[in-house]
């Protein structure tokens, strides 16, 4: 069984850029993708004074990985955020800092002019190449300030999440395992992925105002159809950003999508279409004919930076197959599409908040589109 949902509403309004790119792209992330609840990718390097660190030897702490450079004032501007994570959190040892510098050896200087003026006293990875670093590349960082708060296991809890973020959900992590031990009067262990306790009890879920952290699993993916079969007009494309909800995971039920692209119009000029949409996916076990119901709220009116192209957009279409788990987000876009990029941020009921997916860079020539 499918359900459809769709918004006729003309788009009148524009996503901030920033949302999705802050200093650099590049084509190598083009279909690099690090979804929600993945392995965390290798990670290895020597620091300014040639020591080496790896990603590995953190294993059973959470890691807030940052990616930064001298050169990019929103990641200068971030580092006392850090450095305050790193305060609060460094001495339990259960949460760790690791950060890779993008500067390369005209930079270097600047780097350690910063590390000194800030105090830097966590590992500062650097290996000199700037933005041709192979653990960019690995990581799919293709704009920086980038950041990742890695589980204990080494699972991808969140990317482009902030220290101040994941301070709040490191207290609560602390707040909900002190909870657990005082209830169950011994010590603790608790692996990160599925929320499970083991006390002196055995193996239990845990129930409250908040329980330890249930890891959201997500595999994702995109889909660009001719002719746009959702509207059926042949001057448009349809645009599909695919979502399947991995069996172990909690389930997710509410989604914000970004979305920018640029497209070329009849008359040869050119439109960025800039788009935010917030979809809400609720479950009624009560009807068997239409077991989900789907809410759409179209947020670009409310961006300040309004641009006309987005009115080009005809709607947009939610399609859900309940019994697989698997979402399809459907945006027709006018047929001559230059580039795409977009985020998926994720509902964490546990957490509380959203948590975004790393922006994704569309790999258009797969889709055999190339002018």
């Amino acid at each position: 069984m499918v359900v459809n949902c769709k918004i006729m509403n003309c788009i009148t309004a524009a996503v901030l850029l920033m949302l999705l790119f802050s200093q650099n792209q590049s084509a190598e992330a083009a279909g690099c993708r690090i979804d929600i609840g993945s392995k965390a990718p290798q990670l290895s390097g020597p620091d300014l004074s040639g020591q080496l660190y790896s990603l590995e030897d953190y294993r059973g702490k959470w890691v807030f990985v940052d990616f930064w450079a001298s050169w990019c004032a929103p990641c200068v501007r971030d580092l006392p955020d850090v450095m305050a994570l790193n305060r609060e959190f460094g001495k339990g040892n259960d949460v760790a800092v690791l950060s890779i510098s993008l500067d390369d050896a005209s930079t270097l200087e600047d780097l350690e002019k910063v590390k000194q003026s800030y105090m830097i006293d966590y590992p500062v990875v650097f290996e000199g190449k700037g933005w041709e670093s192979s653990i960019r590349q690995g990581w799919c960082v293709d704009s920086i300030p980038a950041t990742f708060l890695i589980d204990p296991e080494g699972n991808v809890v969140s990317s482009e999440i902030k220290a101040v973020q994941a301070s709040q959900f490191l207290r609560r992590q602390q707040e909900a395992m002190l909870n657990i031990q005082q209830r169950n009067g011994g010590m603790v262990s608790q692996p990160a992925s599925t929320g499970v306790i083991s006390g002196s009890g055995g193996a239990s879920t845990t129930t409250g105002l908040y329980s330890p952290h249930k890891r959201i699993q997500v595999r994702t993916g995109e889909n660009l159809q001719a002719s746009s079969p959702s509207t059926g007009r042949r001057d448009y494309r349809d645009f599909e950003v695919l979502v399947d909800i991995l069996e172990d995971s909690p389930n997710v039920n509410s989604y914000q999508l970004f979305l920018s692209t640029l497209v070329q119009k009849p008359d040869g000029t050119y439109d960025n279409i800039d788009l935010r949409y917030d979809i809400n996916i609720t479950f009624d076990s009560s009807d068997l004919y239409r077991p989900y119901n789907v809410e759409i709220t179209d947020r670009s009116a409310g961006e300040s930076l309004a641009v006309d192209g987005s009115s080009l957009v005809p709607g947009v279409q939610v399609m859900v197959d309940p019994f697989k788990r698997d979402y399809r987000f459907i945006v027709p876009l006018p047929e001559r599409i230059i580039d795409i990029h977009y985020v998926l941020g994720l509902y964490d009921a546990n957490l509380g908040e959203y948590i975004r997916n790393q922006p994704t860079v569309v790999d258009m020539s797969a889709f055999g589109v190339e002018y």
